[in-house]
């Protein structure tokens, strides 16, 4: 199954919760109700910044 329509597949299964960063909200189609999302990378790259940023815009 290509990746694309495993992603789709998630997205009409689950509900989830926007990001408001339309590249990773059309790949995953947000954050998984419920579930534990893991941001991985090398030190000083915005890991802490990006999950800030998104309880930030899910409560607006």
């Amino acid at each position: 199954m290509k990746l694309n329509k495993l992603f789709y597949h998630i997205q009409e299964k689950e509900d989830r919760i926007p990001t408001f960063f339309d590249d990773i909200d059309n790949l995953t189609g947000g954050l998984l109700v419920g579930g534990i999302t893991t941001i991985a990378g090398r030190p000083a790259m915005g890991k802490t910044a990006l999950p800030c940023r998104w309880c930030g815009m899910s409560a607006l």
